[in-house]
């Protein structure tokens, strides 16, 4: 693990579908600022725009400035390219890199690291010992002889075609591969994973701190954004233009899941997006002048359970610093649904938002989806691809399994028919929301 910081100092609730709230017109609000280029006229231009306001220089593809094998690193599953250990076995140290990236503004250098791990079966049989049989033992262990499983056929000899960037937000404190398995469930499906964490955090770790501290060098001139979105851009044209990627796909929550909202939105190497409790249009913008509160994390302080909606939520309640209407990128595009309008503005590129109905920290769904309907309709009128929100049950802000089987259909409806459309977004499993 390669980590640096330089800093240049001048100094609830149980399944159910609940499918609508209050109104929440009744709470006065004052609507942001916006970009001329943003205001509905010239998407294109407001994406220039809102890039400009991020990054606050052009960013240009590179490779990692360092690469780091981390070939002692134990996995488990099968084997994947390279020499590996063998098929049958159920551990492997072969592919697993480290990818680090050099992000700097004028007062702040920090390093942002990416875990990159290979498929480890296009099929994946049998990567576990079932119980009580030792290592590589048991009825369904492949061996490399083994007359009819033709086992030498289904582990990988090359990348491949998909590329998924999983952003895990704030999830970890370590730098510990696959934390969640959300990247070994992805490797096993015979995708190639790019894992990322937010700044200060995880792999990223410089000093224990919140992302407030961002903030003062925001006050000095330095767009901090590109923090957390720079590295994603690097990412993903190494990805696509290097190693040749045909699918570069971004899955994330949480933070992650406002990463992959922000990204997606400038980023057009990401093909379809997948961010998993991550925002709502939580603040009113002259385009849209509608608003959905973050529940539970937006509650009013002097809300009590069960009953979330009174006192009612403000708008832009919750959320971390960088998800605060005050940072000056927001002021250039509007809010978050303006980003969901360009996440899918091409015809080629589409977006599923992912939400729980009762995540415990933040985006539920539950007695919103009628307010989630509404915006879904304002940025369908604006996009040629798909933007599309879905609504799992579930009640723990994770990557559940409904989440990862929403994702890994629409990615296979990409790989089989080279191209989404809008019937590939109809009647998706798991999801209760129904948008069509």
């Amino acid at each position: 693990m390669v980590c640096t910081l330089i800093v240049a100092l001048v100094v609830e609730g149980v399944h159910g579908v609940v499918t609508s709230g209050p109104s929440w017109s009744a709470v006065p609000v004052t609507l942001g600022n916006v970009s001329a280029s943003c205001d509905g006229t010239d998407w294109t231009g407001c994406r220039s725009a809102f890039a400009d306001a991020v990054f606050g220089e052009s960013v240009s593809a590179r490779a990692p400035d360092y690469v780091v094998p981390r070939k002692d690193y134990v996995m488990t599953g099968l084997p994947g390219p390279g020499s590996g250990t063998g098929v049958g076995e159920v551990s492997w140290t072969n592919n697993l890199t480290e990818l680090v990236w050099t992000i700097k503004s004028e007062h702040i250098t920090l390093n942002s690291t990416v875990l990159y791990t290979l498929n480890t079966s296009s099929r994946a049989p049998a990567n576990y010992n079932p119980p009580p049989y030792g290592k590589g033992q048991g009825p369904g262990i492949p061996s490399p002889d083994a007359p009819w499983g033709e086992a030498t056929d289904y582990y990988p000899s090359s990348i491949s075609d998909t590329l998924v960037i999983y952003h895990n937000g704030h999830e970890t404190a370590t730098c510990t591969p696959n934390y969640d398995g959300v990247v070994d469930y992805f490797n096993e499906l015979g995708y190639d994973v790019m894992e990322m964490m937010m700044p200060l955090i995880g792999c990223n770790h410089a000093f224990t701190g919140a992302h407030s501290w961002f903030e003062q060098y925001e006050k000095m001139g330095d767009h901090t954004l590109k923090f957390f979105i720079e590295p994603v851009a690097l990412a993903a044209a190494y990805a696509k233009h290097t190693l040749g990627y045909k699918h570069v796909i971004m899955v994330g929550l949480s933070g992650g899941g406002w990463t992959t909202t922000l990204s997606s939105a400038l980023i057009t190497d990401i093909d379809v997006s997948f961010p998993i409790a991550g925002s709502v249009p939580k603040w009113p913008t002259p385009q849209y002048p509608k608003w959905v509160p973050d529940l539970p994390e937006g509650r009013s302080p002097d809300a009590h359970s069960p009953d979330i909606f009174h006192p009612a939520p403000q708008p832009g309640a919750g959320g971390d610093y960088e998800q605060e209407q005050e940072r000056p990128p927001y002021a250039v595009i509007g809010g978050y649904a303006q980003m969901y309008i360009l996440a899918a503005l091409e015809s080629d590129r589409h977006q599923l938002q992912i939400l729980h109905e009762y995540d415990s920290c933040c985006f539920r769904g539950a007695g919103l989806f009628d307010d989630i309907k509404d915006y879904n309709a304002y940025v369908d009128k604006n996009t040629q691809g798909v933007m599309q929100t879905a609504v799992t049950a579930g009640n723990y802000h994770e990557v559940n399994f409904r989440d990862k089987v929403l994702v890994a259909t629409l990615i296979e409806r990409l790989r089989r028919n080279g191209q989404l459309t809008k019937a590939d977004f109809e009647n998706l499993p798991f999801d209760d929301l129904r948008v069509q």
